[in-house]
């Protein structure tokens, strides 16, 4: 069991498996590929929060970190594996609910505080720049 950002190896199989029905047989290439994409999904999550302001320290503590990389993971896994056996994934309309990239832009970021995470950029909200006189 590997741990890679918010989550580890074995929960992203456990994922894989689940979404096959229980019917799925990881190859030791499988799990090369499951590892990978462990790895890509978790740098897509810092590199798309990184763009919203937030720091990595803060990134790391994001409630819903682990959610989304298994998500994202279990998708890129299908697509690599797509790619790498040179065979299309049949029905893809059920893999793109696991592509959450584009959330990323708009997500709640809570920490397991349930505290909103703050961005680094130092940018305060201003809410009422008007004078009431």
């Amino acid at each position: 069991m590997a741990t890679v950002g918010f989550t580890t190896t074995d929960k992203l199989e456990a994922q894989l498996e689940q979404a096959a029905g229980g019917n799925l047989a990881l190859s030791a290439d499988d799990l090369v590929i499951a590892q990978r994409a462990l790895t890509e999904a978790y740098n897509t999550i810092i590199a798309a929060l990184a763009k919203r302001g937030v720091g990595k320290s803060d990134a790391d503590d994001w409630l819903q970190g682990e959610e989304f990389q298994l998500d994202i993971a279990t998708y890129r896994f299908h697509v690599l594996r797509a790619q790498l056996r040179s065979t299309p994934a049949k029905d893809a309309d059920w893999l793109n609910k696991f592509d959450r990239r584009e959330e990323l832009k708009t997500a709640t970021l809570l920490d397991s505080s349930y505290e909103e995470i703050g961005t680094t950029d130092g940018v305060a909200d201003v809410w009422d720049l008007e004078d009431d006189d």
